[in-house]
């Protein structure tokens, strides 16, 4: 392929070729909480490294106008947080926990209320949204999130979050075995080691969803008409 034919090849999978429904998809925010996108000294259980790398992956920067857009044609917007109850009641005893599990409860991790579960400011939810709290790597484990598309006859989802490696993968797996046709916007999404997203972008999800990035999301919602189902 010479370099014309490139540019044209490019150019040509820079336009959306696929179609969004507005009425029956939904936009799917996964843990865009302050643990993972600020560092605070004596506040954040796992430093600064992953608040640094979604920095510079510019996550919020392109989660902000999938956000923006998907609002202006009224999708509806679900945000779904990580968060436990004093005593973490929500998981096993320590002894049967995965081990790489066990410090949530042995450091204290995610206790509800705190500012580590917080959705960060500046892609925090209005008061028509819709905010889930989950304790697994799906986040349609053990809660309303699958009574509530249903309910509003949801059919598409539109999947960003951190990281690539659980709560997204975990999510879109277990949507795509409920009947759901799903889209992850890959540079809405990262992992701690930067080898891994790439891995489940490229190796894993594709079974399971169609990859894209904000800009073809975004294309995509300025070209479609609402369809009619």
């Amino acid at each position: 392929m010479n370099s014309r034919q490139e540019s044209s090849h490019s150019k040509s999978h820079s336009k959306a070729s696929f179609t969004i429904d507005p009425k029956r998809t939904a936009l799917l925010l996964l843990h865009m909480m302050n643990e993972q996108l600020k560092y605070k000294p004596g506040a954040s259980f796992h430093g600064p490294d992953f608040p640094e790398s979604n920095r510079r992956r510019g996550i919020i920067g392109h989660t902000r106008p999938v956000l923006a857009a998907s609002r202006r044609r009224r999708i509806p917007v679900i945000y779904v947080r990580i968060a436990f109850r004093p005593g973490y009641p929500e998981i096993p005893p320590t002894e049967e926990l995965l081990p790489a599990r066990r410090p949530i409860r042995e450091e204290g991790r995610y206790q509800e209320g705190s500012w580590n579960t917080q959705i960060v400011e500046e892609l925090k939810p209005r008061r028509t949204d819709i905010v889930i709290t989950n304790h697994t790597p799906s986040a349609f484990a053990h809660n309303e999130l699958d009574a509530i598309l249903r309910a509003q006859n949801i059919r598409f989802l539109v999947i960003a979050g951190l990281s690539t490696k659980t709560i997204v993968t975990g999510t879109t797996i277990d949507a795509y075995c409920r009947g759901y046709c799903n889209y992850v916007l890959k540079d809405c999404c990262n992992s701690r080691k930067e080898k891994e997203h790439e891995l489940y972008t490229k190796e894993v999800l594709p079974s399971y969803a169609v990859i894209i990035n904000s800009k073809q999301y975004i294309n995509a919602l300025r070209e479609t008409k609402s369809i009619s189902t």
